[in-house]
């Protein structure tokens, strides 16, 4: 039963490695994807042949995955016009100063599209010798009734919304310094402009100072 769980874990990762997305747990294909759930609670009794349902299980990671970023970019969408009191005729993407989020664990700024998708591991660094999910009586239990609160692998790492801030304070200066106003500038504004570039002055005590984009800025 043990090595039947091993073997389903192994080849979800290896399924969202193959994708792409190698940051997306098999804990979360497991407990959010229902089909897969199911297989969590197949009779033990019972054989089933991993290597013929890596086709299916490919197709049903793709779905949820995909499913996952939309759903993510609306909660990052609704954070934004918060933020900004935006109207719901403006796109909030196209701005310049929703195009990228700082994540609050790891204080990474990504564009919108690395966000969606980043699930940081920053805060699950606590050691941990011989944890209970390691016993043999965890893989009973999860096979025989599956209960969440044991399903853990150290601390859970999950994708949401309020692991992320609009990154204001980093992207605001930049606009400006570029000479748009940070409320109407949007993203096509600022790569429309050729051969804008940006100095920074933070290196002055070196021997050279950067010349950078934009983004590169940011």
């Amino acid at each position: 039963l043990r090595a039947r769980l091993i073997e389903l874990g192994e080849t979800i990762q290896d399924i969202v490695s193959e994708i792409g997305q190698p940051n997306i747990t098999s804990y979360e294909c497991e407990t959010s994807i229902p089909e897969i759930f199911d297989l969590i609670n197949f009779d033990p009794a019972k054989e089933f042949n991993l290597l013929n349902l890596r086709p299916a299980l490919r197709i049903l990671i793709q779905g949820y995955l995909q499913k996952r970023v939309q759903d993510a970019l609306q909660q990052l969408a609704i954070a934004l016009r918060h933020e900004y009191s935006l109207g719901g005729a403006v796109n909030p993407f196209s701005l310049a100063v929703g195009s990228y989020f700082r994540c609050v664990f790891c204080k990474y700024v990504f564009k919108c599209e690395e966000a969606v998708l980043h699930i940081c591991r920053h805060r699950a660094s606590s050691p941990r010798t011989k944890p209970d999910w390691m016993s043999d009586e965890y893989f009973h239990a999860v096979l025989e009734c599956f209960p969440l609160e044991l399903r853990k692998e150290g601390p859970q790492i999950m994708w949401s919304v309020d692991n992320f801030q609009p990154a204001f304070a980093r992207v605001a200066p930049v606009i400006e310094a570029c000479g748009f106003n940070v409320k109407t500038a949007t993203v096509k504004d600022l790569d429309a402009v050729k051969n804008l570039r940006l100095i920074c002055i933070n290196h002055k005590n070196l021997n050279y100072l950067p010349i950078m984009t934009w983004r590169t800025a940011v």
